[in-house]
Formats: C-alpha cells, structure tokens, sequence
C-alpha cells in the first residue's frame, strides 16, 4: 500500500482494545524514522472537542507541519488569516 494514500481507521466497542492496537500500531510506526510521516487522533465519543471535525483536522495538520523541515507558505498564511479572525 503507498504511504500516500494509507489511513487506518479502527472501530470498535469500549474495552475491545482500540486503542492499544493503535498505540502499538503508531508506534511502529514512529520507529520508523524518516520514512513516513505519522499522525494520529483519538476520538472520545463522551468528548465534544473531540468530535469536532476541526479539531480532529488541525490536529492531525499540526502534528504533520511538525514533522516537515520547514512550514510551507500556504500553513503559514492559512494561519495568520486563522488568528486575524479570531480562529
């Protein structure tokens, strides 16, 4: 499968182990240094933050910007028109 298209999405009951699957499975993956960028959001459905759409996306952009050697223009300007309106 390429990296560029690769989402795991688990899905599942409370308890049935979601989420250790998935810390085992991103940490394999950051162990991976270099290859492939890795990013990750847990969601909580007892969490209103967390079922946020935005905030599941700028999570996930946030943790991807932060592994690139430098913040491309389009991040940077997204952001400033972001803060100006007070988002």
């Amino acid at each position: 499968m390429p990296y560029d298209s690769a989402i795991l999405w688990v899905n599942g009951r409370p308890g049935s182990g979601k989420t250790v699957l998935s810390a085992i499975a991103i940490e394999h993956l950051q162990r991976q240094q270099g290859k492939v960028p890795v990013a990750y959001f847990y969601c909580d459905s007892g969490d209103i933050q967390k079922k946020s759409t935005l905030n599941i996306y700028g999570s996930i952009l946030s943790q991807l910007v932060a592994q690139m050697p430098s913040i491309p223009p389009s991040i940077l300007e997204a952001y400033a028109r972001a803060k100006k309106y007070g988002r």
